[in-house]
């Protein structure tokens, strides 16, 4: 869309100025009816620009970034154009065609661009019961997890269900394990088991195990790992209870 100029009654049309164009006009004739409009740009813009920082200051108006942002782009796009070189400043501060001038500024709220999970990262729910599912394999058959192993019943099918719902909602997806099982409370719900370091360190490699043969991406898998240590980290007690006690599904 063009700037239109509109000429003297005695003088035929005056050329438009594309908006975009980067053009500098240096006829009499444009200029005449240029002039007026951006000294009226300019103190409009510089006025409108002091009664946002006001209202910002004072939060007495809301604050409009946007429309604040366009005034001194454009505020400064003027007074940079005056101290063109080749004797042009007078062309250049009232003829000059600024990039963005007719720009209409949307009054549209911006919408929040979606954050990707960890969840979705992973890939979802299928790999997430793939995770799982390689996890006990894992546990299975590691002899540093035999002990890990034997808290568990020897039919793992709730214990993954359970745990594949806790792995979902912790990554990042709707939280059906809360709402089937309350908040997870996962040192209380460890609580009655002997948990030390061995006992961390052999859960970790468990799933360290099922992170590579499941091929996550080696980044996220890092992430992840970090998280899961802390969190396994926490679930060391010492507390004195008799070992290879069964962990019930709904206790995960």
């Amino acid at each position: 869309m063009g700037l239109l100029i509109s000429s003297h009654a005695s003088a035929g049309p005056v050329s438009a100025l594309d908006s975009k164009c980067s053009f500098c006009a240096t006829s009499p004739a444009v200029l005449r009816r240029v002039r007026p409009a951006a000294l009226r740009r300019l103190v409009r813009d510089f006025c409108g620009l002091l009664l946002c920082l006001v209202d910002f200051a004072t939060n007495h108006v809301n604050f409009v970034a946007n429309e604040t942002i366009r005034r001194v782009c454009r505020a400064i796009s003027v007074a940079l154009a005056c101290v063109q070189p080749d004797n042009r400043r007078v062309a250049a501060w009232f003829g000059y065609c600024f990039d963005g001038i007719m720009d209409t500024p949307t009054t549209q709220p911006s919408r929040p661009v979606p954050r990707e999970t960890h969840f979705d990262r992973l890939g979802g729910e299928t790999d997430v019961n793939r995770l799982v599912d390689a996890f006990y394999r894992h546990m299975d058959t590691r002899a540093d997890a035999q002990r890990i192993r034997a808290m568990h019943h020897p039919d793992l099918s709730s214990t993954k269900a359970v745990l594949v719902l806790y792995l979902c909602e912790w990554l990042g997806a709707d939280k059906r394990y809360s709402a089937q099982h309350g908040q997870p409370r996962l040192r209380t719900r460890h609580a009655a088991f002997a948990i030390g370091t061995a006992e961390r360190d052999a859960w970790l490699a468990c799933m360290r195990a099922a992170f590579d043969e499941t091929g996550v991406d080696p980044a996220l898998r890092d992430e992840l790992m970090q998280a899961f240590f802390k969190i396994a980290d926490r679930m060391r007690n010492t507390q004195t209870c008799p070992p290879f006690n069964s962990v019930q599904p709904e206790d995960l």
